[in-house]
């Protein structure tokens, strides 16, 4: 099940409380904002590329396209990536224009 957050950080500020999941933040005003959460057997079963996948379902819900770093602001991660290599948390930046 993909769950979709409005508003802030329900886990109080700590990203990937549970390791189960990874979890996707947006930029709200400066400040990261969990936007979405999915289990991690889903990406597994639904994806062999798990960052592109990322990548197109925020396209999807946000309708922009975007990048997906590990920190706030940070460098876009490679999306060649396995799913061993998945993280936690990401954040999603949509482009401007």
């Amino acid at each position: 099940m993909i769950t979709i957050f409005k508003g802030r950080n329900p886990y109080g500020g700590v990203a990937g409380v549970d390791m189960d999941k990874v979890d996707i933040f947006l930029d709200d005003n400066g400040l990261p904002t969990i936007f979405l959460s999915i289990p991690k057997d889903d990406i597994a079963r639904l994806s062999l590329a798990p960052h592109k996948w990322l990548i197109y379902v925020m396209f999807a819900i946000c309708g922009a396209h975007g990048v997906l770093s590990a920190t706030p602001g940070g460098p876009p991660v490679q999306n060649d990536t396995v799913f061993s290599d998945i993280l936690r948390a990401y954040y999603f930046t949509p482009q401007k224009g």
